[in-house]
């Protein structure tokens, strides 16, 4: 939004598929939940309106998907070891791989996974995910 407010509270609903009227209730329905009290001095204040609102825009989004890329890392860290993937060799690179072997797997041959009988669409987005926290690790430790 060009008002200076964060990305999350109105962008998305610039669907054109909505009417003015309904994209105004959103809108002001967003800024409902995410504005803080008028003075943090008072009781039940907490200065949070500019923070990404992680359950309502990532867990009550996208539940089902989320337990689904839950089940494949304990699939993971039981086959492997927990958090032994943050230390795979080239792990950007060979998540990417992974994550597009998975992506073939689906278009050549269904939606499940043999070994774990879970959607190839999960492990592809456990390795979306994997790759995208060692970049954003990588970055951190460099800058």
């Amino acid at each position: 939004m060009s008002d200076g407010r964060p990305w999350f509270l109105g962008n998305d609903i610039d669907d054109e598929c909505i009417d003015e009227e309904e994209k105004n209730r959103r809108v002001a329905e967003l800024h409902a939940k995410l504005d803080t009290a008028t003075s943090l001095h008072q009781p039940g204040a907490k200065e949070d309106g500019s923070k990404v609102p992680v359950r309502s825009l990532l867990l009550e989004y996208f539940p089902r998907a989320l337990t689904e890329v839950a089940k494949v890392s304990d699939f993971g860290a039981r086959k492997y070891t927990p958090h032994g993937w943050r230390s795979v060799p080239n792990g950007i690179e060979r998540y990417a791989d992974a994550g597009m072997r998975h992506a073939i797997a689906e278009i050549t041959g269904g939606h499940l996974d043999r070994e774990t009988g879970l959607h190839h669409a999960a492990h592809e987005a456990w390795n979306a995910l994997a790759r995208l926290e060692l970049m954003l690790t990588e970055e951190e430790n460099s800058g």
